[in-house]
Formats: structure tokens, sequence, C-alpha cells
């Protein structure tokens, strides 16, 4: 569905891999779909980053997987948990970067 999404967009050109729940066997926040990204993008977790907006599900999951986090967090929704990155302007994102 969000491949779907992506491509309807016209922004599939952007990105060399797309990982969906399907490929992976699994849904986030399960750690082993993180896992999974990394392994088919050749990528290593401690030099990777997640970009999410939704505490639990993006940024909490890839912490799980041992993968830094940003919350993107553009309504500035309160919480309680300790995260180490979070931005309210994707163009914070260069100070973290």
């Amino acid at each position: 569905m969000q491949y779907h999404k992506l491509k309807n967009s016209s922004l599939d050109s952007y990105f060399s891999h797309v990982i969906t729940s399907e490929q992976a066997g699994c849904k986030k926040p399960d750690p082993d779909i993180f896992r999974y990204a990394l392994q088919q993008a050749g990528a290593d977790a401690s030099r990777s980053v997640m970009i999410g907006d939704d505490l639990e599900v993006d940024v909490l999951g890839a912490m799980h997987a041992g993968i830094d986090a940003v919350f993107f967090n553009p309504k500035k929704i309160e919480h309680n948990s300790n995260i180490r990155h979070e931005i309210n302007d994707l163009n914070d994102l260069i100070n973290i970067l």
C-alpha cells in the first residue's frame, strides 16, 4: 500500500530501496523490519538514521534495532520518551546530520 502511494506521487525514482512489511515479513515497530531494511540497503546500523513522525512505531522501533533515530514532531506533541533527537522542522535535520 505505501509503495503504491510513493509511486503515485512520482517520488519513487528518488529511492534506491523501498521496504514494505510484506517483503520483510513483519511490521514496524518490530526491530526485524529495520534490520531487513539495513540488509537490503547494504547499510550498517551505526552509520544509519531513521527519521520518523511516529514516536512509537518509527523512532522507538529503530532504536530497538540499534539505529539512531530522529523524531520529526511538527505538531510538537508532548511525550515522556527519552529520545536523543527531536525536530519540528525538516530544515533542522542539517544540524543533526
